[in-house]
């Protein structure tokens, strides 16, 4: 069977995602990040941080896909950048700025 071509995701979608979390989510230091391959040889980009002394990583594959782990909780599988940011906070318990 004919493999299809792997998918990387854009670099726009990456600068969104990162923007998106240094304006929302507070870091202890500055995140990691760089490409990596899924368990089942999918390519994506890993953004990792720590906020509180809590580790947590977003993986942001093609197609506007995102995977946040948080701790040593469960991934969650996030389809916008809004959703990714609303559920680090709430498993960060990071309020959002004003508040």
């Amino acid at each position: 069977m004919r493999r299809s071509r792997l998918q990387y995701p854009k670099a726009a979608d990456i600068a969104r995602v990162m923007r998106a979390l240094q304006a929302c989510i507070p870091m202890d230091v500055q995140p990691e990040h760089g490409w990596r391959e899924s368990i089942k040889l999918v390519p994506n980009y890993r953004i990792g941080a720590t906020t509180g002394s809590v580790d947590w990583c977003v993986d942001v594959y093609s197609g506007r896909y995102y995977v946040a782990s948080v701790g040593d909780r469960l991934t969650e599988e996030c389809k916008s950048i809004p959703q990714l940011v609303g559920y680090l906070r709430r498993m960060l318990g990071v309020k959002p700025r004003g508040k």
